[in-house]
């Protein structure tokens, strides 16, 4: 009986040999091992599915020949992206299980780890059943992004990059999306420098950029580059915030947004307890102000399901600096030439401040 043959929405495991529910994560699992059984019937008594660790259970584990791990899979459903979060959830596993390798794949996507020292290092082969025949770890070089001039961040075939690639919106006026393209840029590649301002955050690390996934309050979905901090609050502890600038479009009767007006949007993820969403999401062109060669990015305290009111209250408690003549005034930045460091720097710190007092409201 092949494992696919279905019988009340559950499938045949043939490592756990008993029927499972076929759920969309499931089937991406079985359909896997149905290739690695195919290419190596001795490989089944080296998988162990639902691996218990310390912070979960992971998906696939393969031994080695001495019955230790060997391999970690974190697999995600077809639909889903992975991301940066998604290997961080398999090396929440590794933490446990100390395996030389860790993957993740959504059945479409396969990324292959090599854990040196503790942290992964991606390798070229992204094909589970070759890498396991053959063991090559080549690694993949990469370009770095890169800290552009004005002229190069605002050129037409630039913008119109970040256009076609869901960075700025098509629905953002021509110059707003100069403001942008500079903004983002900067928030990619500049370099944060301590502003030394008396603060109840401290940026203890920055990570720089990753690709992540992340969930809004519409339960939408948005994945791509974000720049990455670990902020100590003060009496909370540490956290990671996650920020990027995507555009999104124009729908109509969409099942998730229903009727919306495409617009650039500076996101904003806390991470608590290996969860994040977007706390906030702030539309870039309804929230910027032109001040003759300068713009002001503010915020009018606008929260789902929370009154404006409760989170304007917040942040005069906790950020009492961001309230400039009634508004959350987070930045003012430059609209003919580079953001500095410095502008960067401040911005960034307004942001956290902002993203935190949010959370604050809950």
């Amino acid at each position: 009986m092949s494992i696919f043959t279905l019988a009340n929405s559950t499938v045949l495991c043939p490592i756990r040999e008993y029927r499972v529910v076929y759920t969309p994560e499931e089937r991406v699992r079985q359909k896997l091992l149905k290739q690695l059984l195919a290419s190596n019937a001795s490989i089944k008594p080296f998988i162990a599915l639902e691996v218990n660790t310390a912070l979960g259970r992971a998906d696939i584990v393969i031994s080695d020949e001495q019955h230790q791990p060997f391999l970690i899979i974190e697999l995600k459903k077809n639909t889903e992206v992975i991301s940066q979060h998604t290997l961080e959830q398999v090396m929440r596993y590794w933490e446990t299980l100390k395996a030389p390798f860790v993957a993740t794949s959504n059945g479409s996507a396969t990324h292959i780890y090599h854990v040196v020292d503790g942290q992964p290092k991606e390798i070229q082969e992204t094909n589970i059943i070759r890498f396991l025949a053959n063991q090559q770890i080549d690694y993949p070089t990469y370009m770095p992004l890169q800290r552009l001039t004005y002229d190069l961040s605002t050129y037409d075939r630039y913008l119109h990059y970040l256009v076609d690639t869901s960075y700025i919106s098509e629905n953002t006026t021509d110059e707003k999306q100069k403001w942008f393209a500079e903004l983002q840029n900067a928030l990619f590649t500049e370099k944060y420098e301590p502003t030394n301002r008396s603060l109840p955050i401290t940026i203890e690390a920055d990570f720089g950029t990753s690709y992540y996934a992340f969930k809004n309050a519409a339960n939408g979905s948005w994945d791509g580059m974000h720049r990455n901090f670990r902020v100590h609050i003060k009496r909370l502890g540490s956290f990671m915030f996650r920020i990027t600038i995507m555009g999104s479009a124009s729908t109509k009767n969409d099942p998730t947004f229903g009727n919306r007006t495409g617009a650039t949007h500076l996101n904003i993820a806390m991470q608590r307890h290996h969860t994040s969403t977007y706390n906030l999401q702030l539309s870039l062109d309804k929230f910027t102000q032109e001040l003759d060669d300068m713009y002001l990015i503010w915020h009018s305290g606008v929260k789902s399901r929370t009154k404006k009111e409760i989170v304007q209250a917040a942040v005069s408690k906790f950020a009492p600096q961001l309230i400039i003549d009634g508004q959350i005034q987070l930045g003012i930045l430059p609209t003919t030439r580079s953001i500095s460091a410095q502008e960067f720097s401040h911005f960034i710190e307004n942001l956290i401040l902002y993203s935190t007092a949010r959370d604050l409201t809950k």
